[in-house]
Order: structure tokens, then C-alpha cells, then sequence
């Protein structure tokens, strides 16, 4: 099984590859709970991912941000895997 690191590694390489796209990763800290791991302009569209190791899922609270970030106009998501990146992108018509 990957590690959350290895998928973390696949999404910011993938990430990297699109044209019009920059990215940072927030270090989690007592300021940020529950902010999502990486956070992308694509194209002009803010985009934010919560990543998971394979098969593990958010934390409620984690959730709940992300849905404030999608309240917010952002594509934001959890992935476990790149693929469910690209799905959510195409969904998006960013790529």
C-alpha cells in the first residue's frame, strides 16, 4: 500500500506537469487544522486537495473546510489517488 507522502508525491508531480498551474503545500500547524495539504492556482481557478493514503478517508473537521473553500468559489477535494485529481479536474473542464 502507498503511503499518503507517496500519493502526495504522484498529485504534486501530475500537478506540476499541467500548463498554468502553481502550487504550495500548507505544513499543518495549530493555525491550520484542517486546511487542505496542497493548494493550486490552475488556470486561474484556485483548486485544493486534502490528500489520504489509499483507502482512508477525511477527518470531519477536514471536511467541513473543504467545504467552506467550495462555499468559496475553489474546486477543492480529497484524493487518495491521482486518478480521482484528473476525474475531479475533467469534471471541472480544467483539463
Amino acid at each position: 500500500m502507498s503511503s499518503e507522502a507517496a500519493v502526495e508525491a504522484e498529485i504534486v508531480t501530475y500537478m506540476r506537469s499541467l500548463p498554468r498551474c502553481y502550487g504550495i503545500k500548507l505544513h499543518g500547524d495549530i493555525y491550520q487544522v484542517n486546511q487542505p495539504d496542497r493548494i493550486f492556482c490552475l488556470q486561474g481557478r484556485t483548486v485544493v486537495i486534502e490528500v489520504k493514503r489509499p483507502g482512508a478517508k477525511p477527518r470531519p473537521g477536514q471536511i467541513a473546510i473543504l467545504r467552506k473553500w467550495r462555499n468559496a468559489g475553489a474546486l477543492a477535494m480529497w484524493a487518495d489517488n491521482v486518478d480521482k485529481v484528473q476525474r475531479k479536474l475533467r469534471e471541472a473542464g480544467l483539463i
